[in-house]
């Protein structure tokens, strides 16, 4: 059976996206039928108004993709170096606060997070500090805890630099296994090209669908593979139920997607957020995956605001927007969308 499947790939998967795309469509054309339309002119007046859409969201979205990309790499080395000197800086101020290392470099937590061996630190020229002089109640003042001075700073960098060829090294093989794992997972016995071509008929299926759509729901207890009896009627009409209940689940679930794309892409615009509008986009689809699909969305847009900004506080505050957004849809529009629509 699976290599069954497997050989009727290139037939299933579009029709099963066309049957999707009916179901959810079908309300719409329906509506345009009753006013007049007939049902092709109704699939076709659908079709060509999404469509433009498509097409003008692609003319909105891409030119701002394409100026947001050009900003975020002009930034994007100053990021990295700006990052690499706090870490250091951080790791040092860690190690003397908590007495790891007492003299060099931060070595031990350097080679913990590097996994490698750090060089031996060259002595410091600089003079030893002066004790502290004792405050009027005799007590020896401690002194201010130590910066990480320029030179040992210029070390560490030049230390990091040195291994960056060594992580570099696997990343083209990386790159490749993970192009493989693709192609296998994804196309399959067609491979990533006839995926893709099969997608081309989808929008066929999904118009035969929708204009036969009162046919088929006349004719469609005729093909049960039982004889006509009480039973048959009895399955028919269970199966009508669960179909109208699937039906309308998807399509609440589709507009809790939509509200929670709108929310979260308009937010992280006025937020200032860079890619804002496509990572709206993106939640829309994702999030008819429970949990997995809004993390999926919320890493990119932390990644992208640590870059942009080069800071904690930005990443944070697109955080709460994404955690705001999830508890306005578990507590407010989420059940009463798809609870009414589901009953």
């Amino acid at each position: 059976s699976a290599n069954l499947i497997a050989f009727l790939q290139p037939i299933l998967i579009p029709v099963a996206i066309g049957a999707i795309l009916a179901y959810l469509l079908d309300p719409v054309v329906t509506h345009l039928a009753a006013r007049g339309f007939g049902r092709t002119k109704a699939v076709l007046t659908l079709f060509a108004i999404a469509f433009l859409a498509i097409v003008g969201l692609c003319a909105w979205i891409v030119p701002l993709i394409s100026v947001q990309s050009a900003s975020l790499a002009r930034k994007l080395p100053d990021f990295t170096e700006r990052t690499r000197d706090r870490v250091v800086d951080l790791i040092y101020r860690y190690e003397h606060t908590f007495g790891l290392s007492s003299e060099g470099s931060a070595t031990g937590l350097i080679n913990w997070l590097l996994a490698g061996p750090t060089p031996v630190p060259v002595p410091s020229a600089a003079p030893e500090a002066a004790p502290s002089p004792p405050s009027a109640s005799g007590e020896v003042i401690a002194p201010a805890p130590t910066r990480l001075t320029p030179a040992e700073g210029q070390r560490i960098q030049d230390w990091v630099q040195k291994q960056l060829p060594a992580i570099e090294i696997p990343l083209p093989d990386l790159i490749a296994k993970l192009w493989l794992l693709f192609k296998t997972s994804i196309g399959g016995f067609l491979g990533v090209t006839g995926f893709l071509l099969s997608l081309v008929m989808v929008p066929i299926y999904s118009f035969f669908l929708l204009k036969e759509r009162p046919a088929i729901q006349r004719r469609w207890r005729e093909y049960l593979p039982l004889r006509n009896s009480p039973f048959k009627d009895e399955v028919a009409t269970t199966l009508s139920q669960i179909n109208s209940y699937v039906i309308a689940y998807f399509r609440g679930q589709l507009l809790v997607c939509v509200v929670d794309g709108i929310l979260i892409g308009t937010a992280l615009t006025i937020y200032g957020l860079n890619f804002a509008p496509l990572i709206g986009l993106i939640v829309i689809p994702l999030t008819m995956i429970p949990y997995l699909g809004i993390v999926i969305c919320w890493v990119p847009a932390v990644i992208i605001a640590a870059a942009q900004w080069g800071d904690w506080w930005h990443p944070f505050w697109v955080t709460i927007i994404f955690i705001g957004v999830q508890n306005l849809e578990g507590l407010f529009y989420a059940p009463r969308i798809v609870g009414n629509s589901v009953g």
